[in-house]
């Protein structure tokens, strides 16, 4: 049964990682201040397109940052307005604030984290047998 412990301690990281993401952005939802991004330009790296936007904090400090997603065909033009969160200590840390795509992102992970641990259970106690020897 050692071929079991893989996809189960799999389960369990991609579980956790993304109920700590989860709670982060949680978070910084309810703590951060929000803003307008506006897109700059964007960096093409493998195949995709990455905004590079600016934002100006309550302090008006002014920050000129890179989008971590990237999307291909682009999915904002330059001049765009994205809104975002950023936490009020480190304004270089921020999200979009769309909470219905970000929750959804980590709530799939978790979710698929908690069926690959609770099948891999399953199996290395008997009950059902998904991964023949």
């Amino acid at each position: 049964m050692i071929h079991i412990w893989m996809p189960l301690l799999l389960g369990v990281i991609l579980f956790a990682i993304n109920l700590y993401l989860y709670i982060r952005c949680r978070e910084l939802m309810s703590k951060g201040k929000r803003t307008d991004a506006i897109v700059n330009d964007f960096v093409f790296k493998n195949d995709l397109y990455y905004p590079i936007v600016h934002y100006t904090t309550e302090d008006d400090e002014m920050y000129l940052k890179r989008l971590s997603g990237g999307t291909n065909p682009p999915k904002y033009k330059r001049g765009d307005k994205i809104p975002i969160i950023y936490q009020p200590h480190d304004p270089e840390n921020f999200i979009i604030d769309d909470p219905a795509n970000t929750e959804t992102l980590y709530t799939i992970g978790m979710v698929a984290g908690l069926v690959l641990t609770v099948v891999c259970s399953l199996e290395w106690l008997g009950y059902i047998n998904v991964f023949p020897i």
